[in-house]
């Protein structure tokens, strides 16, 4: 019996669902974004394959969850370009020279 070639590839994927707390802000998307964009950095370098959307209609309105399946990334540059993004990410100081003065109204 021949095997198919997509059968000996072994993929796994991992994934996670978030929600924010019940009650007021439950809808706030951006808010739910920051959170999960917080869970995926802390999970280190990994590969996106899909997110989906999820609405659940409440006495409070629509309370939003977002399931996000992934892989983890091995390659070491994957963690370089971690690295690097966090590096630039980080907020830098200006001078009180290079600040531009607002004019008064």
């Amino acid at each position: 019996m021949k095997q198919d070639a997509t059968m000996k590839m072994k993929a796994t994927a991992e994934h996670f669902s978030q929600a924010n707390p019940v009650g007021p802000g439950q809808d706030d998307i951006p808010s739910l974004l920051r959170r999960v964009a917080e869970t995926v950095e802390a999970i280190g370098p990994v590969g996106v394959q899909d997110l989906i959307l999820h609405t659940e209609v409440t006495e409070n309105g629509p309370w939003y969850s977002l399931t996000v399946y992934f892989q983890r990334l091995t390659d070491p540059r994957a963690k370089n370009r971690k690295q690097r993004k966090s590096s630039l990410s980080r907020p830098t100081s200006r001078s009180s020279r290079t600040r531009t003065k607002r004019r008064a109204s």
